[in-house]
């Protein structure tokens, strides 16, 4: 049975310690998306290297709109998470932009005192994001209030 308590304030907060260490382990700067959240964007990964060798700044960023879930639900052969998303992110996310934007559904223990253990050589922590672009996706009609949204496992 799930943890009824778990706030998911913290567990958004999770979800960004745990992309920083990836996207700076692989070099890349992060930022919060604006605040209050208006349109679909909670946090950017960037990247703004220079190749010396020709001069020329490689600039890039990618912008991620963040959900969590402590119950996911999957296709019949677990290849495929199934997120349920409300309506607005959705036409947010299948907009076209200069800036891709992309959904990040992290999978949590249900417990949240295994989302991070601390060893004397270190720490381990739980979860998986899984991510989508949802640019090619129709639009939805005006009557519905979220979606289900397919999010490749591999």
């Amino acid at each position: 049975m799930a943890d009824q308590n778990i706030d998911f304030d913290y567990a958004e907060q999770y979800q960004k310690a745990y992309l920083k260490a990836i996207a700076s382990a692989c070099h890349f700067m992060t930022k919060e998306g604006p605040g209050p959240d208006r349109g679909s964007i909670d946090f950017s990964i960037c990247s703004n290297r220079v190749d010396y060798d020709i001069n020329i700044g490689i600039d890039s960023e990618i912008q991620l709109q963040l959900k969590t879930t402590i119950v996911p639900k999957y296709n019949k052969d677990n290849t495929v998470l199934k997120y349920r998303l409300p309506s607005n992110n959705y036409r947010d996310l299948i907009s076209k932009r200069k800036i891709p934007r992309y959904l990040v559904v992290m999978v949590l223990p249900a417990f949240k005192e295994q989302w991070i253990q601390e060893f004397h050589n270190g720490i381990f922590t739980a979860g998986c994001c899984y991510w989508v672009n949802l640019s090619k996706l129709p639009p939805l009609n005006n009557t519905e209030q979220s979606v289900t949204v397919d999010i490749p496992l591999s």
